[in-house]
């Protein structure tokens, strides 16, 4: 066991049991609405991915310590699998988590197929066992203030 997947068996709860681990990749963390699905974000953090029997959880360095992420549902995913036509582009995928925050993670090789197919694996079967089938108060609420934060810069540039 390699020490990241150890490092996530400690953190489990009585009960609980790993199902994938999937080290080696980048992620960056976004909040609604300023994630959409369609983009191709830079990731710069370092870290790692498990799924376990009740949730996700995510590892990621920003080159002072590590921060962990805890999830246990996923309101989307949206995938970019490798392709011939851009081949300097890693597997990407977007998780728009509750709560408005969305969380983009992908392979550090864009050639490794077989470390592709394991993230995608892991996202999907987590998607499956955790996707949301209602509405997320949480990203309403971030779109809602946006929008808000909008109207109200656009009535200070006609003052102006």
């Amino acid at each position: 066991m390699s020490e990241i997947a150890s490092a996530f068996q400690k953190k489990l709860l009585p009960g609980e049991q790993l199902l994938f681990v999937v080290e080696d990749l980048y992620f960056s963390v976004l909040f609604v609405p300023n994630i959409t699905p369609e983009e191709n974000y830079s990731c710069q953090r370092s870290g790692s991915l498990c799924l376990t029997n009740r949730r996700i959880i995510a590892i990621l360095s920003d080159g002072n310590v590590w921060k962990w992420f805890h999830f246990s549902a996923i309101n989307s995913l949206t995938e970019r699998p490798l392709n011939a036509y851009k081949p300097s582009w890693p597997y990407q995928a977007i998780m728009i988590i509750p709560g408005g925050m969305g969380l983009v993670v992908q392979t550090q090789n864009p050639k490794d197929v077989e470390h592709a197919t394991q993230l995608q694996n892991l996202l999907v079967q987590g998607f499956m066992k955790y996707g949301v089938r209602r509405d997320d108060d949480g990203a309403m609420a971030a779109i809602i203030a946006h929008e808000e934060r909008r109207r109200r810069e656009a009535e200070q540039d006609k003052r102006k």
